[in-house]
């Protein structure tokens, strides 16, 4: 029984994590959503008084001899709670009228003047802090700016509302983990189908979590439209309400169409406007409905206000929302819960094969005799986690970092394009390590350099959370790509050491795996948690997150051990080290091999280029210019993982079956190309184009880093089994070749984001650089498949 419930720890571990994010940031995008509805309302009901009191002030009446504040102030305090004070004050700050808390707090009458001395043709201004949401509208006359009415509201009980609201989920939510420990439970008896069966519990927990998180948000957006709606239509009565005061015929008054016309232009959450004389609509912002008699609309929200001492009428002004205004809201946070959904399921899957691996290959280390395929076999499942959170914690900022850099530097004397050259810092350091670790991992094992890897990578990201300067973001992109860089040869070292009995294949599918899941989850995750902790936040839990890593490398990872075979293998006359004029003269022998030179200069070059260059350098900076938050642009490039995940999947299966790599290489660089075209069309006159349809920006780019994706998966594993067919290969060995190929390529990585940047600067940062971008690498593509130097393939001995 104890063994069973330790079984489940980690699924429940996991399961907890990933609930208590998903509250998390249903909680700050609630937070982020909510205040844009308590903000409309605010401003409307304000509209109600500043109607009333201009209306007066453009007859040359003086402002205190305005009557009838107290009773519209108090109204609007009746009604709703949640109002602190309207308060209306000279120029100079001093009150003519005042309504609720006397301590309320007011912005001070400096601050009120220099806010109105910058504001120009606006008669409304959110000057909303963090404690108190507040609008400053101005009262003017037909010349000069009179004094300006102060509405306040305290954020926090708005807070205190959505916090109750998710308090309440907690029984569900503690109901939904017990489920998924009985299930875990109970799978626990049945080895073979324990581990699908947790995954299929984690995934329908999750879901149902979100599902509950829907139902919640789903009445505050409500709400939230709802007393909108109330306020705007209660403003617009207002605004008619003088002409029925008046008992003055509304037939006599011109533009009355042309006012509720340019109402819905300011308010463009409004679905409709109309006013009824006796349920028969007068004015209406559907010219076609005029004449007919109203009709609720079930697709909106709606309010309808009647006016006073309308004489031998009933006059009734109604506003209706649309109800899609809410439906957008829930959908950003289904958006972000489908994100968080997939890069934590990337990490359960992990978790949860790992845990079976302990359980049921424990003997591998208790049991001297126990088969070497077993132990193996479980340290290759122990280490897969550790490379994709490696590359998380790396990825965590890929949606801000671009911008974040270019922030530091615009305080510095160097140029904005400088913030390229401390980007391509990381691939340098990333590069000048391999080799070293290389030859370090030959001697000590990899444990010491997944340690090392780790604990740079946690000191890179504590620096960068406090990038104050030029000096300090150099320094920290530098230890983050030697980290970066000194992870990966441990990983590789340790997957070679442990990659027996025919798991080669598998141990190559960890590295892709755990890059892709480990991009996607990282973007996903640090996109999400850039909105709502920020920028530094993120790097801190990087930090965090690596050192939990180091522990984890430090406890469970074993150290080196050399078995009988391997040293066999080392003693091998023929593997021995050869000397360092040698290495050189088998690096030149490739050089001179045409085909060898094609497929570095016009493809491997070229792709690491554009990953670091347009899609995790660019592309961040192109979507914030767009008006992209760090969440929108951090899972658009989870869209690229996923092409590459996918692509490679299928891909390399295919390549080794039928062997056409010149054919599969030239369709990744087309389709390629044609992803890009379609970023860069973002710089375009898309009407021109014919393209009008629905979200078309975020469509084309999505769409656009899904098709690159796919196109660098045709690329990736299929260009090292070209280069092994290489002339050169026959002189200097498979090895020799691919390791050349791997360094020489990491050259697009450094330079990759500074030439992208330089494209970019001239011309004028616009996206259409992108696309021209696009096209160099089709013509490369081409270049590529000309048979030029290619020698006639011979029937392969055996897969790469």
């Amino acid at each position: 029984m104890i063994k069973r419930i330790k079984s489940t720890l980690p699924i429940i571990a996991t399961t907890v994590l990933a609930l208590l994010m998903l509250v998390y940031v249903g909680y700050g995008e609630t937070l982020r959503t909510a205040p844009k509805f308590e903000k409309a309302k605010l401003q409307a009901q304000a509209e109600v008084i500043q109607t009333a009191m201009e209306a007066f002030l453009q007859s040359g009446l003086p402002l205190k001899q305005f009557i009838g504040f107290d009773q519209l102030a108090q109204s609007i305090l009746d009604t709703d709670k949640t109002i602190q004070a309207i308060v209306v004050r000279k120029m100079d700050g001093t009150k003519v009228f005042d309504a609720g808390q006397a301590d309320a707090p007011l912005l001070p009458s400096q601050d009120i003047s220099d806010i109105v001395q910058k504001t120009v043709n606006k008669a409304a201004i959110d000057a909303s802090d963090n404690n108190n949401f507040r609008h400053i509208l101005l009262l003017r006359n037909k010349f000069e700016t009179l004094g300006v009415l102060e509405i306040v509201s305290p954020t926090q009980t708005m807070s205190a509302r959505i916090t109750a609201k998710f308090k309440s989920l907690i029984p569900a939510l503690g109901l939904i983990v017990a489920l998924v420990f009985v299930v875990s439970y109970v799978s626990a008896a049945y080895q073979k189908s324990s581990v699908w069966l947790q995954e299929i519990a984690f995934g329908l927990a999750f879901l149902a979590a979100a599902g509950v998180m829907v139902a919640t948000v789903l009445p505050i957006y409500s709400d939230g439209v709802q007393s909108k709606t109330r306020a705007l239509a209660d403003s617009l009565a207002s605004r008619l309400g003088i002409i029925s005061e008046l008992q003055l015929d509304f037939n006599d008054f011109s533009g009355i169409d042309r006012m509720i016309a340019d109402y819905q232009k300011l308010n463009p959450d409004i679905k409709t406007i109309s006013v009824n004389f006796n349920s028969k609509i007068r004015f209406n912002t559907d010219t076609a409905k005029i004449g007919t008699v109203w009709q609720p609309d079930p697709e909106a929200y709606e309010h309808t206000a009647r006016l006073k001492n309308a004489a031998n009428s009933q006059i009734d002004v109604s506003v209706g929302i649309a109800k899609k205004t809410v439906y957008r809201a829930i959908v950003q946070n289904i958006k972000s819960f489908i994100s968080l959904f997939v890069a934590t399921g990337f990490m359960a899957v992990l978790f949860i094969q790992l845990s079976a691996t302990l359980q049921h290959k424990v003997r591998a280390i208790q049991d001297p005799q126990a088969r070497q395929h077993d132990y193996d076999d479980m340290m290759l499942q122990m280490i897969k986690p550790v490379y994709l959170i490696g590359v998380f914690v790396e990825t965590l900022n890929a949606s801000f970092l671009p911008q974040y850099l270019r922030s530091i530097l615009s305080g510095e004397t160097v140029g904005q394009g400088a913030s390229a050259v401390i980007f391509a810092v990381f691939f340098v350091f990333f590069a000048a390590v391999l080799v070293p670790a290389g030859k370090f991992a030959e001697t000590r094992g990899a444990k010491p350099l997944l340690l090392v890897g780790a604990l740079l990578c946690a000191v890179a990201q504590f620096m960068l959370a406090n990038a104050f300067g030029l000096e300090i973001a150099l320094i920290a992109r530098a230890l983050s790509g030697a980290g970066q860089g000194i992870f990966l040869i441990g990983i590789q070292s340790f997957i070679l050491e442990h990659s027996t009995g025919g798991k080669t294949t598998q141990g190559t599918g960890i590295i892709v795996y755990g890059f892709n899941g480990g991009m996607i989850s990282g973007a996903a995750i640090g996109s999400l948690l850039s909105v709502y902790m920020g920028i530094s936040g993120v790097f801190y839990c990087a930090a965090i997150i690596a050192i939990i890593l180091f522990v984890y490398v430090y406890m469970l990872v074993p150290a080196r051990t050399v078995t009988p075979e391997q040293t066999e293998v080392e003693t091998d006359p023929n593997t021995q080290k050869r000397p360092v004029f040698q290495i050189f003269h088998d690096i030149f022998s490739l050089l001179k091999d045409l085909e060898f030179m094609k497929t570095i200069l016009f493809v491997g070059i070229p792709t690491k280029a554009i990953l670091s260059g347009v899609s995790i350098y660019a592309l961040p900076l192109i979507l914030a210019e767009f008006g992209y938050e760090n969440d929108s642009i951090g899972q658009v490039i989870m869209f690229y993982a996923a092409g590459v995940l996918l692509a490679s999947h299928f891909v390399s299966k295919l390549v080794d079956r039928v062997r056409k790599t010149v054919l599969t290489l030239l369709i990744g660089c087309l389709v390629g190309g044609v992803g890009l075209l379609l970023i860069g069309l973002l710089g375009s006159d898309l009407d021109a184009l014919g393209l009008v349809f629905a979200n078309r920006e975020a469509v084309l780019v999505v769409t656009g880093m899904f098709i690159l994706g796919i196109s660098h998966g045709f690329i990736n594993a299929p260009v090292v089994t070209h280069v092994v067919t290489t002339d050169g290969v026959n002189k200097v060995g498979k090895a020799t070749s691919v390791a050349t190929y791997r360094f020489i390529e990491r050259i697009g990585h450094v330079i990759g984001p500074i030439v992208v940047a330089a494209i970019l600067s001239s011309m004028g940062g616009s996206p259409l650089a992108i696309m021209y971008i696009g096209g160099a690498i089709v013509v490369f593509g081409l270049l590529f498949s000309l048979p030029v130097g290619r020698a006639k393939p011979a029937k392969p001995q055996g897969s790469v």
